[in-house]
């Protein structure tokens, strides 16, 4: 029909039209050229994608792969604890070996208090608290028979008892209750009024 545009900005999508190589739902701006050119005998290789404002170029220095909401590749993520808030007071942490004080490193203490990203934690071995970043903490898994202290999921902050270990699942009693917890979401607990490790 006369005035009838095919491919008009209201004109609805279509499979066809949708994926051909040209569409877009935005209008194209001003000076828009196509960051990838097929080379032809006349023209030479025209604009490398490198120097363009490609998409697919490499990342720049402010892209993080490991963002919240990028996929991550199979396998990744699976250290859980790192990426949640899973300090708490009255739980025995080991210092990991990021910290810059090899002294401290290895070394076993107990959380007493924590503000913002910074934990103060007892170290029995010199009878001394210092204050380490949370993150060069690791949480001591109980074992058998050990009190323990739920830091992370739904029942976080409960504590109880570790009756035995079921593979990668504690058996634990809470307050009268007996149920099975995933062990990545237990810590050793150590209450403050308690010296000995």
């Amino acid at each position: 029909t006369p005035g009838y545009q095919a491919n008009g900005p209201y004109t609805p999508q279509t499979p066809g039209t949708m994926y051909d190589g040209s569409y877009s739902p935005y209008q194209a701006s001003p000076g828009y050229q196509s960051a990838i050119s097929t080379p032809s005998p006349g023209t030479g290789y025209g604009q490398s994608p490198a120097s363009s404002n490609n998409p697919y170029s490499t990342p720049s220095s402010g892209y993080s792969p490991n963002m919240p909401y990028n996929p991550q590749t199979p396998g990744a993520g699976l250290d859980v604890l790192p990426m949640t808030d899973w300090h708490t007071v009255d739980i025995e942490v080991r210092i990991r070996d990021s910290h810059d004080d090899p002294g401290l490193v290895g070394q076993t203490g107990v959380i007493r208090s924590i503000s913002a990203a910074m934990c103060t934690v007892f170290l029995p071995e010199e009878d001394r608290v210092v204050n380490i970043i949370c993150d060069h903490l690791d949480p001591v898994r109980p074992q058998r028979g050990d009190q323990f202290k739920v830091i992370i999921g739904e029942e976080r902050e409960q504590t109880g008892e570790l009756l035995s270990i079921d593979a990668n699942e504690g058996v634990v009693k809470i307050k009268d209750d007996i149920t099975m917890l995933p062990l990545q979401n237990l810590c050793k607990m150590r209450p403050s009024g308690q010296k000995n490790m």
